[in-house]
This record gives structure tokens, sequence and C-alpha cells, in this order.
């Protein structure tokens, strides 16, 4: 299949037009094109599409156009590329499906070979420029989404023009460019590649005053549009004219242009691409670039890669100095001078000569490895600038040179597989990540018989993930693959100092081995910087500043953390992230073992990491009371930012027995967990409230109630029931009483045990007010409250009121949401259209603080009652994406719930054999809870109407193959079943 986006949207399928029937369609289309290959969720899809202003059911009008899209993709047995993905819309294209991605790379190969192979890149770019039908994503330009590429498209375009033209000038074709370069000069009357080229060609073919007159005509324009003279580059072609230079001269052929020869690479260059263009045309307007970055980044070879491309710009030649190999100071001149073939003259200074040798000479002089002389090697650089105008110099260096009129450039690793894309079973996909790239090239030259295999993928992708993307360890890695497969080879990477020995014996010493590249490095800190980056060693995650100033031993003074995280920073050994409010910080994971390593040696490792958990429990219990609050919103940002962390204290408190530590950061996090539904983070309550040294604890019961909403959640109802009562018998105090009654009407409600859930939801309320809890209070009066609205109590729109009056005086989104789902619960049979508003808000309130408990509910709550309106096919998009939520949380409770309520919408879309699938399954399932109510009276008529439309026989076998499924299996059919019903819902 093929995507043309070089003029107005097509799709093609082996040559025939695939017709896309509507507008809204063509924009989805081109919107997951720009993306191709990322997910791109619903709402921000949804945004694309309708900017301000989408339709009341977005989402469901969304899955509709896209099951639409689909049906069109998929056409006569071709292959599916749409697919849902978490939450979103992932359309697979590959290279060489897309006009764009075609033209990018035939315009990218034709530029390196404009100098000495023109002809070929003549061929190449007209190929590309053939690909082109209108401008770029013509029908939908001025939409924001594609607005960008558009353009961006559009300005490859016209230098793809440009560099064919070179290429013809350099084949002799200047008589035959005039007219087309005449043309596109009064296009773009300032654009000065054109005018350049156009001067060039009038020259060649002896029109020299025309010529000329070319150059005076921008520079008046460009005086009196903009008050700039033209480029240096240009002044110096008007006097290359005027003098009748012999430089402008056509040389007879490829090998006469006087740009010297690329270096040839024994290993193929992966990943960089971008960096290299864009670092290209940096060099255009800057004289002192510095490539920055840890050790085995890959500075050099990007380096040497960048100089052999732009080779051709420097007539006088390009110099590698290579100063890895001094040790003094005082040597770096003499190497710079050596490397530069400069004659010494008689006396003069060193430095004189070298500025007097340099000054008329048009070289890029590329300086590797500059970081551990930067005193010797900054003047002098300096000096070199400010005396020789056309010299221009690219370094490398783990930090920066700090001279005037320097550009920094930090190399990262190369992207790495995100994690849960190892499963992915697309190799293609898997091997356009740079990193799993690199590894492949380099495993296959150590073994020709390696091959990139189901069996091996996920191996390698975790492999270019545990070393950061850090190429040097990648070719490290993959030198090993002759003896090691790569799930030996993973498995051994907790000793990857160890097995990552195997560098080129031609390399210098500190690239033989892992661990003598950052040895390289490491030797270069200060003694207090040293000290600083192993005790950073101890954040699994990224941590901020506060954080590493408080990295002290008992009895220390504070550490001046400021000045050493940015000297670490500045030396490449940290990798800064800045954010909206406050800069985090992160070591690699392997300078993270690294400095765990020496900071063990110094008998510093246990005792720090003591101090990093009583940081980040300390955190917890700070962020829960913005959690409790109104600001909620940071505060569930601050502990979603810090879970890595969080998982380390929550750990080392396991490992180390440290009852205290481990009780309060399950405390402080209950909540965080209970609405996010963190399954993981509840589950270390019942670990924790488990240690032997938790017996009598006061947190103890509060841990116990934790690990039974879990359990709750989970289906593991008599779990969670035992878990309840423990912490009832565990609890000490008025607060911990009340969590361990919360737990026991949550369970008691998930049972259908509803006068049992208002008691203990009564004396949850007492206890918790008792206690000046009033977030608990106001948590266990909505689950009284509910159970009320269940069985029709009198008294029920009295307690909703209630809870809505409590909610809006604590202002904490979450139990606004919640207020706002029981009114909503409360409208659903008088007033079905009031309640979805109702819900819809409750929805609206939960989604900035992340509340994914009552987000899933409501969203049930609401899709069951458009499942009961004249359009139930309206409610199957939004029921795909419940169950689909619930199934990656884990919460098996709300997952039945939620499939029960499908019945009836599938029911009356007349999907008769999946409804009663689904019936026979959720009667069966042992996690489901109980049906009762209205819940299972509706049931209940919704097997009599099965039972009448299929037949008694029929309906029992269906019921008979749900009941057989397992859980996963359910959830799995009847997804399979939703998009079958969506892709056939119209328009």
């Amino acid at each position: 299949m093929e995507f043309r986006v070089l003029g107005p949207i097509e799709v093609r399928d082996r040559g025939a037009l695939r017709v896309i029937p509507g507008a809204r369609q063509r924009s989805i289309l081109a919107a997951l094109v720009v993306h191709a290959g990322e997910r791109v969720s619903f709402d921000l899809l949804a945004r694309m599409v309708w900017h301000d202003a989408p339709p009341p059911d977005a989402r469901g009008s969304l899955h509709a156009h896209v099951s639409r899209l689909r049906g069109v993709l998929s056409g006569d047995g071709a292959e599916q590329p749409l697919r849902t993905s978490r939450g979103g819309y992932v359309l697979d294209v590959a290279d060489d499906e897309l006009d764009a991605t075609r033209f990018v790379r035939l315009t990218r190969e034709a530029r390196t070979r404009v100098g000495d192979e023109p002809t070929v890149a003549l061929d190449l770019l007209d190929e590309a420029l053939a690909l082109w039908r209108g401008p770029a994503y013509a029908d939908v330009a001025d939409e924001e989404f594609a607005r960008a590429e558009a353009a961006r498209l559009d300005e490859l375009r016209q230098v793809a023009v440009d560099d064919r033209v070179d290429a013809a000038l350099a084949l002799g074709r200047h008589a035959e460019m005039i007219g087309e370069l005449e043309a596109s000069v009064a296009r773009h009357p300032l654009r000065e590649r054109p005018c350049a080229q156009l001067m060039l060609a009038r020259y060649r073919d002896g029109r020299i005053a025309e010529a000329l007159q070319a150059y005076r005509a921008l520079r008046r324009r460009l005086a009196d549009e903009i008050g700039l003279d033209p480029p240096a580059e240009l002044q110096r072609l008007e006097a290359d004219i005027l003098c009748r230079s012999g430089r402008l001269a056509l040389p007879p052929g490829p090998s006469a242009t006087g740009v010297p020869p690329r270096p040839a690479a024994l290993t193929g260059f992966v990943g960089r691409d971008d960096a290299l263009d864009a670092l290209a045309v940096l060099l255009e307007t800057t004289r002192l670039v510095t490539l920055t970055g840890t050790g085995g980044a890959g500075k050099t070879r990007l380096a040497t890669e960048l100089a052999a491309r732009i080779a051709e710009r420097f007539p006088d030649g390009v110099q590698v100095v290579e100063l890895a190999p001094v040790r003094t100071a005082d040597a770096v001149a003499d190497v710079i001078v050596t490397g530069l073939g400069v004659v010494r003259s008689g006396s003069e200074p060193l430095l004189r000569t070298l500025v007097t040798a340099l000054r008329p000479r048009r070289t890029l002089v590329l300086l590797d490895n500059c970081e551990h002389v930067l005193d010797a090697v900054a003047p002098l650089v300096d000096r070199l600038a400010r005396g020789c105008p056309h010299l221009v110099v690219l370094a490398t260096s783990r930090e920066r040179l700090a001279v005037d009129g320097e550009h920094v450039w930090p190399v990262p690793p190369l992207a790495v597989p995100a994690p849960g894309d190892e499963a992915t079973n697309d190799r293609d996909e898997l091997l356009a990540v740079p990193s799993v790239r690199l590894f492949c090239d380099r495993a296959t030259a150590a073994d020709p018989a390696f091959r990139l295999t189901k069996a091996s993928q996920s191996a390698v992708a975790r492999i270019c993930r545990r070393l950061d993307g850090l190429p040097l360890a990648i070719e490290l890695a993959a030198a090993r693959v002759g003896a090691l497969h790569p799930i030996d080879l993973e498995a051994r990477l907790g000793a990857r100092f160890g097995v990552l020995t195997a560098g080129p014996r031609g390399d210098t010493g500190r690239h033989r081995t892992l661990r003598a590249t950052i040895d390289w490095s490491y030797e270069l800190l200060e003694h207090a910087e040293a000290r600083m980056f192993d005790r950073l060693s101890v954040f699994p995650g990224g941590f901020d500043l506060a954080a590493a100033e408080g990295l002290r031993l008992p009895g220390e003074p504070p550490l001046e953390a400021a000045g050493l995280v940015a000297a670490l920073v500045d030396k490449s050994m940290l990798t800064a992230e800045p954010g909206d409010s406050v800069t985090r910080f992160r070591l690699l994971e392997t300078l993270r073992e690294y400095g765990a390593e020496r900071l063990a040696t110094h008998g510093e490792a246990a005792p720090l990491a003591r101090v990093h958990a009583e940081i980040y429990t300390h955190l917890a219990e700070r962020a829960d009371a913005d959690v409790r609050g109104p600001s909620e919103a940071r505060g569930v940002a601050l502990l979603d930012l810090e879970m890595d962390n969080l998982r380390a204290a929550h750990r080392w408190t396991l490992d180390h027995d440290q009852a205290d530590l481990a009780l309060r950061l399950s405390a402080a996090l209950h909540f965080y967990a209970v609405h996010r539904l963190r399954d993981e983070v509840l589950g270390w309550a019942g670990l924790a409230a488990a240690l032997p040294a938790a017996a009598g604890h006061h947190l103890q019961a509060a841990a116990y109630a934790s690990a039974s909403f879990g359990a709750a959640h989970r289906g593991e109802r008599a779990a969670a029931l035992e878990l309840a009562e423990r912490g009832l018998a565990a609890a000490t105090g008025g607060s911990t009483r009340a969590d361990a009654l919360e737990s026991l009407a949550v369970v008691a409600i998930y049972e259908g045990r509803l006068g049992e859930t208002r008691r203990f939801a009564r004396a949850a309320v007492d206890a918790a007010l008792a206690a000046g809890d009033a977030y608990r209070a106001q948590w266990s009066s909505h689950v009284g409250a509910l159970a009320a609205l269940y069985v029709h109590d009198p008294d029920a729109p009295a307690a909703v009121e209630d809870v809505h009056r409590g909610a809006v005086a604590l202002g904490n989104p979450s139990q606004l949401a919640w207020a706002y789902y029981l009114d909503g619960e409360a409208a659903l049979d008088g007033d079905p259209d009031r309640a979805v508003t109702l819900l819809e808000e409750a929805i609206e309130l939960a989604r900035p603080v992340g509340n994914a408990f009552v987000r899933g509910v409501a969203l049930v709550s609401a899709s069951s009652a458009r499942g009961r309106s004249a359009d139930p096919g309206a409610a199957i998009g939004p029921f795909r994406d419940i169950v689909d939520n619930w199934w990656r949380a884990g919460d098996w409770t709300h997952q039945w719930t939620t499939l029960r309520n499908l019945v009836d919408p599938l029911l009356r879309l007349g999907v008769d054999e999946p409804a009663a699938v689904l019936l026979g399954a959720t009667s069966a399932a042992a996690s489901a809870p109980p049906v009762y109510g209205v819940g299972a009276e509706r049931l209940a008529e919704a097997e009599a109407v099965l039972r009448a439309r299929l037949g008694a026989e029929r309906c029992a076998a269906a019921g008979s193959r749900g009941r057989a499924m397992a859980d996963d299996d359910v959830v799995v059919y009847i997804l399979a079943q939703l998009d079958l019903v969506l892709a056939d819902r119209p328009g």
C-alpha cells in the first residue's frame, strides 16, 4: 500500500487508487500520516480533527470515522495498517510506503553525491521531484496538525530544486539552467542560493556583466527590505567574478573539484541523519561548534562523518587533530601544529606561526577529544577564531570549551525501544529504532549468521534500553553475539563492565572496554564532583536538586549540591532535563551502575540507600496532603514523576525490614493509588503490613486496608475481606479504624451486602471525623450514599446532596468528581439525559488529576445510559475504551460490571450471539461480583430475549462458550466483537 502526501492525500494499493469518501476521514488519515508509526491518543486526534468544537460524542464519532477508514485501507485482502494501541491509534507506514519518506531519502542521498557523482545526484533528484503532484498535504495544509509538516516538505522541495541546479552546473549544463534560475530568482527575490547559482551560470556562459547585475540586484533588495548586506559567500563570489578567479571554472570532471575525498568508513553510520543535516546547516554560519556528550555517545564518529559530508565547502581541506594521546597541556600546541602541517618559522612564537599560516586558509579543523586538555585548547581556539576569518573549528569534548562564539551541540545516546515495544512482532518496526539497527549491524559483522528473530528481538530491545542507547556499549555488546545469544547476553548485563570488553584492538585504550571509557571521564572529575557522582547513583530514576541536596549522612554539613550537579552536567556525566517549574537530572543506567560500584567500595551504599528511602517517604507524605486537597493535580504529577524512586524506596524498606518507613510510604500513597488504579502500589501495602516489625505499628491497619482495596478491585473478594478484617483488628486509632471500616464497606458493596455497606460506611465516617480527617469522612460518605441509592432508600437523595456539599467544601477534584458521579447515578432512572450530563462533568473533573477509577465508572454509567437510548451504537466506542482501560489496570471487579452493562446495547443492535456468550461469561467468572437489584433484572430480561431470538439450544451453547472462557479470553473476544460492530457503523 502506498500513501501519498506530496500533493492531495491519496492511498494506492498496487497502483489502484483507494477512494477515501469523506473530508473528515481524509483529515484523520492525514493526521495519522503526519505521526506515522506513533501512537496518537483519541483525545489528541479529536482535537486535531474538530479543533475546539468537537461533537457531543467525539470519541464515538471518531471511532466511527476510523472504522470507515479501516474499511478503505483493508479492502481486497490488504493487511490493515491502522491499529488501536493503548488509548489511541497507530498508522503503520513503512519507509517505502510514504512518498514523503522516499523523497527525503532520495534527496539526502543525492546531496552526498553532488560533489563527486553529479550524474547520479541528478538522476536521484529527478526521481525525487517527480513524486510531487502539488503542495504537500494540499487538501489539509491549512490545518494546524499538518501546517508544520507541509511547510517542512515544501522547503525541502525547494532545497532539492537547488541541489538539482548544483548537480547540473557541475555537469556543465549552465546554459540550459539560466532560464530556470531566472524564474526561481523572480519567485524568491530574497533567496541567496538561487542568486549565487544564477551568477555562476551566467559567468560560465560568458555573460559576466549579467552575473554581476544579478548580485547587485540582490544587494539592493536586501538593503531596501531587511537592511542587510549580502552574506560573505556571495561577496566572495562577486570578487571571484570580478577577478576571473580560476576557482569558478568548470572542473574537467568530478575528480578535479579540489574537494578532499570522503574518508572510507569501515562500519555503517547509524541513527544520526537528522543531526548531520542540522549540523551541516549550522556550520554554514557558525565558525566554532563543540560536540559534547558522555563517553561512548558517538561524538567522534558524528564529527568525522560530518566533516566528510561538508568537506567540499573547504578548498584548503579538512584537518583532523586527535588529542586523546596528549598527556600534558604544554604539548597541545605542538600536536596541533604538527597535525595541521604548519612549519615553524625561526624563533616566532608557536601560536603566532599557527595563526599566520592559517589566516588565508579556508579550512575545517576537527579537534577530537579535548576534555582533558581544555585549559590549553580553549585559549588556542579562541586565538585562531579571532585571527583566522575563514577557519572553521569542529571540536569534540565531554565538556564545552567556554570560548566566545562557541556553539555547543549535545550528542545524546541513540533512541531506544520504548518499554513494552520489545513484545512487538513487527521486526521491521523494531529495526527502525537506531539503537537496534546499530546492534544488528555490528552483530552481523561479528557473526554473519546473526539474524534478528522473534526469539531474540525482545532481548535485543532490552539490551539497547539497558545500555541507554550508548553506541559504544551497544557495539561492545553486539561483538559478543558470536559467543553469547542475545538472551544470554541480556541476562548478564548486571555485570556489564566485565562482559563489555571486546573493543577493536586498533582503537585507543579508553574505547577497548566500557569501563575504560567511563574511567577516562571519571578521572577528569574533581574529588568533590566524583563523590557527588557516586552518591547520585542511589537514584534509579530522575531527581531534582532538592533530593540531591538531601544526600548527606547523619552529622554531615549541608552539601553544596548545586555547583557539583552543574559541574557534572557540564562534564557530560549527568543529564539535565529542564521542566516547566524545575530541572530534573538523570544518570544514564550505565553510569549509575559505575557510580554504585564506587559507592559500595567507599562503604556508603547502605547508609545512603536509607537516606534515599527517607527522602522519598517524606516526599510521598508531603504529596499526600496535595492529593487530598485542592492541589491534587500537583501531588499526583509529583508522585507520577517519582515512581521509580518510590519503587526503589519501597523495595529497600522490605529488604531491610524497615517497617516504619514501609508503612508510612504505603499510607501516604493510599489515595493516590486507589484513584489512579495503581494495583502495584496497593500491593506494596500488603507486603509492608506483613513485615515482622509491622506488628503493633499504628499504620499496620492502614496498610491492610490498602491491600484490601487492591484485592477487591482484582476480584479477589475473599482475600479482600480477610485483609480488611485484619486491618480492623490492628486498628489503634480513629483514622486507621476509618481505613479498615472503609475497606469493609467497599468489599460489602462489591458483594451486594448493601445494608452492611451502609453500616460500615457510617462507622467509618464517625471514626474519621473523630480523628479530624475530613477527606476520609467524605470518601466513606460517598460509599454509603451509593449503597443507599442502590437499595432505593428514601433518604438517598439527602445523602447524595450531603456528599456534594461536603465535596464542594473540600475543594478536592476527585471528591467533586465522585459527587457528580453520585448525582448522575441518582438521575439515571428518572432523567437519563441529565444523568449523562452530570456523569460527563465527573469525567472532566477526573481527567486532569488522572483519577481513572471515577472516570471509569462514570464512563460505564454514561455509556449504559446511551446504550439504552435510541442509538445504542453510539455507546459501543466508549465501551470498547472502558473495557480496555479496566483490562490494563487489572480491575476485574469493574470489568465484569462493565461487561454486564454492555449486554443491553449489543442486544439492541442485534449482535445476539456475542451478547449470549458475554452473558454466560459474566455469570460464571469467579472474579465477578454478584449482580443484584435493577442490574439483575435487566440481565434476566436480556437472557429471555436471547432465548427467543436464538432459540434455547443455540442460546445455551453460546452461554456455555462464555462460561468456559478464561477471564482474559473473554476480554479479547469481546474487544474483537466490538471492533466488528464499529467497522459496520456508518460514517
